[in-house]
Order: C-alpha cells, then sequence, then structure tokens
C-alpha cells in the first residue's frame, strides 16, 4: 500500500482530513474525520433537508445476510453500502436505473460478490407482421405472376444493462473483489412478411382479344423482418464526494459473442484480497428473423 497525498477539505462548516491510497488496481478514499450524515441534493449536500424528503433512508444496505439479495430501491441514500464477500445482488424487475448516494462503501475480502444490473430477462414481443403488397393492386393483371409481399418489419432492439450512479462516497475499504455484471437483453424477433400479390386473371380471346393465357400463380410471401438488435451495456459509474469526475470502478471490454449465448466472466484477481471493482458484461443477442409470408393465391377468373 502507498500512500499517495493528503489534502483539508471544509465540508458544512467542518474541516476533514483526507488521505488517498493506492492498493493493487483500485484507487481507495479514507476518510479520517467525521462523516455527515446529510440528505442529497442536486447541487451536493444540504443539511436542511431531511433524506425522508427525498429518496429512501438505508442506514446499513443490505441489511440481511439473503443470498442472492433482491434491490428494491432505484434511488436511496446509504450510509455504509456493505457488500459481504460471495454476495449476489440482482435487481427487481421494476427498476430502470440506479442512483444512489453513498457514504461509505465496504467490500469484505474473500470470494468475489456480484452486482447484477444485467438487462431483465425475455425478449420484446414479436413485430407485426407486414401487410401484403403495398402500392400494388390487390391482384396482378391479365396473365401476370402475382408481385412478391413486403418484407416483415423488423424486430424491438434489446434492452440494455441498466445504469448505474454512485455518488457521494466519502470513505472506501474494498479488499475483496466486486464485480458489477452488465449483460445486454434479447432483441425481439422480426415481423412476419407480407402475402403475395393475387395472380393475374386469365384471358379467354374473343373478337378483340389478342392472344389467351391461363390463371397466373400468385406472388411469393414477403421475407420475414430482420431480428431486432441485442440490448447494449449502460454506463457504471462511482464517485467519491472530493472528486465527481473520476470513476471508482473499471470498465473493461465488452465479452465476445452475445450474452445469452457465451456466459463471459470477468478474468479473477490472481489474488482473492485484490480491492478491486470493475464493470463487464456481454451486449444481448440478437432477435431471430420472422417467418416468410404465404404466396398469393392464383389468379381469378377475370374475363
Amino acid at each position: 500500500m502507498r500512500q499517495l497525498g493528503r489534502w483539508k477539505v471544509t465540508a458544512s462548516g467542518r474541516e476533514v482530513s483526507y488521505i488517498v491510497v493506492l492498493k493493487s488496481l483500485f484507487l481507495s478514499v479514507v476518510l479520517l474525520g467525521e462523516i455527515c450524515a446529510c440528505a442529497p441534493t442536486d447541487q451536493g449536500i444540504n443539511e436542511n433537508i431531511t433524506a425522508a424528503d427525498q429518496v429512501k433512508r438505508l442506514p446499513n444496505y443490505p441489511d440481511t445476510s439473503e443470498n442472492p439479495f433482491l434491490v428494491k430501491y432505484s434511488d436511496a441514500w446509504i450510509d455504509t453500502l456493505h457488500i459481504t464477500a460471495g454476495l449476489t445482488m440482482k435487481l427487481d424487475p421494476s427498476i430502470k436505473s440506479i442512483h444512489w448516494t453513498v457514504i461509505r462503501m465496504v467490500v469484505d475480502p474473500g470470494n468475489y460478490a456480484t452486482l447484477d444490473v444485467s438487462a431483465p430477462p425475455g425478449k420484446p414481443d414479436p413485430s407485426p407482421a407486414a401487410t401484403g403488397v403495398d402500392k400494388i393492386p390487390i391482384q396482378a393483371d391479365y396473365c401476370q405472376v402475382g408481385a412478391k409481399g413486403n418484407p416483415g418489419h423488423s424486430g424491438t432492439p434489446g434492452n440494455p444493462s441498466i445504469p448505474v450512479t454512485v455518488t457521494g462516497i466519502r470513505e472506501i475499504n474494498i479488499n475483496g473483489y466486486l464485480w458489477i455484471k452488465t449483460d445486454g437483453g434479447l432483441g425481439g424477433d422480426g415481423g412476419r412478411g407480407g402475402t403475395g400479390q393475387i395472380g393475374g386473371g386469365n384471358q379467354s380471346g374473343g373478337p378483340f382479344a389478342i392472344g389467351h393465357c391461363g390463371f397466373a400463380p400468385g406472388g411469393p410471401g414477403g421475407d420475414g423482418g430482420q431480428g431486432g438488435s441485442g440490448g447494449g451495456i449502460s454506463p457504471v459509474t462511482f464517485t467519491t464526494a472530493t472528486d465527481p469526475i473520476q470513476n471508482l470502478v473499471k470498465t473493461l471490454p465488452p465479452g465476445s459473442g452475445c450474452a445469452q449465448k457465451n456466459q463471459n466472466t470477468p478474468p479473477l484477481p490472481t489474488t482473492p484480497n485484490s480491492g478491486l471493482a470493475i464493470a463487464f458484461g456481454t451486449p444481448g443477442c440478437a432477435g431471430n428473423r420472422g417467418p416468410e409470408g404465404p404466396p398469393g393465391a392464383e389468379g381469378a377468373r377475370r374475363g
């Protein structure tokens, strides 16, 4: 462990001393002075506003030995975020983003812990089927084979992972290894192709007719729509009260392939007590192509 420097700042009228410590690959900020139990605001700390007026106040979180632990609060003021070794934290499906203000963050040594903010399982509903043959008459002209149906609609893109923002950290004690899992969701399936155009009718000849023909076949069905792209990876940021710019979490390049087919895991640390927090995930898999549309009917008699 190597001390990089010491400085003093004034917060809420009190002089507070800080030491910055670099341990392994993680930047730790150790608070030596008193911790202010104040409510967060957009401008920073405001002691005149109670936490109950703004977000859920959680003195110690998680406050249970349940594993895996279900995160239920998307906005919270947390005095101590204490992540025990081997803990897995998953999100309630209703949570679309996380914004926590944390005073003290602790990750225990031992087996690595996981905060899973991957996109919810499942995929968007398939896109609707295409209409038949837009801007083309319902039936082809005499003797003509019907036109091909319209292609299906493209699938809906998959959901991205849940974005995480943690701010206001004043004390950090990470002796273990925290993996913030950020897999994207499945893309939606493409829509069915449109029905092919009805074939042209027969032409039987007559005093004014030129030649004759039988009933023409209908057009082929339209191609199925492309599957929607897989969901992406949302940002994860953990910042201190004194440096709201520097991200304390190391974000690794995305995993190979797509999340639902390749169960990628981050590289494990060489030592169990690495003092490292990383964000790592894999984009979601694309949806399936939609089915081909049905062919058009053979032409009916038109004259």
